[in-house]
């Protein structure tokens, strides 16, 4: 059974789930799928300790141009 924790993301609220087998005890970034925003996360024993703001992806320039 996959178990997930809930952050919300501090550049644009947008729930981001993290899978708590993989992020129970994580220290690195994380990107928002809604805004693509780069967060720097520290979670320990499933429990956010520290969430900073690190800068917006680039997006995908082949993904940019599928959008015209």
């Amino acid at each position: 059974m996959r178990h997930e924790f809930k952050l919300n993301c501090i550049s644009c609220g947008h729930t981001v789930l993290l899978d708590e087998n993989v992020y129970a005890d994580y220290e690195g970034q994380i990107k928002c799928n809604a805004c693509s925003a780069i967060l720097s996360v520290k979670v320990e024993d499933g429990k956010l300790k520290s969430m900073n703001f690190v800068s917006h992806a680039r997006p995908d320039p082949e993904e940019s141009f599928l959008r015209r």
